[in-house]
């Protein structure tokens, strides 16, 4: 039921989030397909396709002059790179590892976002299936993460694979590089696999109690999620100090930028009218994408854990409201993980001695 719930609910929020998006870029998209209907640079020879990666590239490239647009870019991408952990992450969990699941295919997802938006990705796909594939493996030590190396190798190759490249397409946004940005979440793939066969040379010696392994992805988990939570929350406040710095009330420019497509001048010219509409396609998506983790919270742990991260994700943004929801998530998790196996391997030592006592 709560699949289902969730998936019909992820259909709603993303109609919704599509239907606002398309409201501001009607009056965008026209114009921006008959400037590339003309354009002379190519990305793969056929007409037709170069000319729908043009409006593509001038989505992305639009924002990035703009004083708003610009923030937004950055909480987004920042909003990618922690959702593209957290898939990481869940999809490293021990059971999961014993047979082929959707969730390992988060790069894949992580790509779709890129065209449809997170928004769309995060509340029609994963959340039904974190939710699936919670009620299929009920049992906390399944819950567990296989490594720390594991958890090391998703957070540096997102880092490296996504995040550095994208903070270079910023201060370099040329045409065809931007294109290729839409790929880089899977060029985080041989980068994680790297760099977790690098870390699994600093693992714990073979031969040690599977408490002691669950104990170490508990920490490692904990640590990463933290660190998402407290990067995204300076970087949140980051962008907001700067706002304010160049005489930008915040609350009054979204809630301009928001119903920017029924106020339109008619003298607006096409570049500030790029600029404006795809700084609040952005930021519709950002709203999406915050509303979706709401609901995940509140399918995970209830309404009033939702009402709680409702409360602060104004405050500190919402990947890092999700970041540090994610870290007490996982904190209930890995200790009823740990004191599992702690139990486990309690019975089987008493089994061994009375086994011992019985032979003796």
């Amino acid at each position: 039921m709560k699949v289902k719930s969730s998936f019909l609910l992820g259909l709603f929020i993303t109609a919704n989030t599509l239907y606002h998006i398309y409201q501001g870029l009607q009056f965008w998209l026209p114009r921006a397909l008959n400037e590339c209907a003309s354009s002379q640079i190519k990305y793969t020879g056929t007409h037709w396709i170069d000319q729908y990666i043009c409006v593509g590239v001038r989505f992305v490239q639009q924002p990035l002059t703009d004083w708003i647009g610009l923030p937004m870019t950055a909480l987004w991408v920042a909003s990618m790179a922690s959702l593209m952990i957290w898939m990481g992450l869940e999809s490293s969990r021990h059971k999961f590892n014993e047979s082929p699941n959707l969730l390992a295919c988060y790069p894949l997802f992580a790509l779709l976002a890129h065209v449809v938006g997170l928004t769309a990705v995060f509340s029609v796909v994963w959340v039904p299936l974190n939710i699936y594939y919670r009620r299929q493996f009920p049992l906390m030590e399944d819950w567990s993460v296989t490594s720390k190396s594991r958890v090391y190798g998703v957070l540096t190759g997102v880092f490296v694979g996504y995040i550095v490249p994208s903070i270079f397409l910023v201060l370099y946004p040329t045409p065809h590089l931007i294109a290729l940005s839409t790929f880089l979440p899977l060029l985080t793939v041989p980068i994680m696999s790297f760099a977790e066969h690098c870390f699994s040379y600093q693992e714990s010696a073979p031969g040690l109690a599977d408490r002691l392994e669950v104990a170490e992805g508990k920490e490692a988990v904990e640590t990463i999620y933290l660190f998402l939570g407290v990067t995204n929350f300076v970087l949140y406040f980051v962008l907001y100090f700067t706002l304010g710095i160049h005489g930008i009330h915040v609350k009054d420019a979204f809630l301009m930028i928001l119903g920017s497509p029924y106020h339109l001048p008619m003298t607006i010219s096409d570049v500030d009218m790029g600029r404006l509409l795809t700084t609040r396609s952005i930021l519709i998506d950002i709203l999406g994408f915050a509303f979706t983790g709401i609901v995940w919270v509140a399918f995970n742990h209830g309404i009033l854990a939702a009402l709680i991260v409702t409360a602060v994700t104004p405050f500190i943004g919402p990947a890092a409201a999700l970041s540090l929801y994610s870290y007490y998530r996982e904190n209930q998790i890995q200790n009823l993980s740990v004191d599992s196996v702690a139990t486990q391997t309690t019975i089987t030592k008493d089994t061994i001695k009375i086994t011992k006592d019985a032979a003796n």
